[in-house]
């Protein structure tokens, strides 16, 4: 029961509406998330991620230059030869979904 507690805490879910229209920066959001929830070292660069995605959202250039900036990483982890399990974790099936 107690590893069940633990694991629970660690997969914690954090929902922000309208995160597009917050005039705070990335940074800035980011910061009081992670003092406010306690996330974990290895979950802020992901979280880090989502709050930059979900700003750029609802602008089409902004957006566009995410899946820009990530399809040019991923093809710099192909052309460098990165190993199978970290491009397995950038080639997961609804990656094609989410840059359309």
């Amino acid at each position: 029961k107690q590893w069940y507690q633990r694991r629970v805490r660690a997969n914690r879910v954090i929902q922000l509406e309208n995160l597009d229209t917050y005039t705070d920066s990335s940074a800035r959001i980011m910061e009081e998330l992670v003092a406010s929830y306690n996330v974990p070292t290895g979950k802020q660069m992901g979280l880090l991620t989502h709050i930059r995605l979900a700003q750029a959202f609802s602008n089409y250039s902004r957006r566009l230059q995410c899946v820009q900036a990530r399809l040019q990483a991923i093809s710099i982890l192909v052309y460098s030869n990165a190993g199978q399990d970290i491009l397995q974790n950038l080639l997961y099936d609804g990656l094609i979904e989410e840059l359309v």
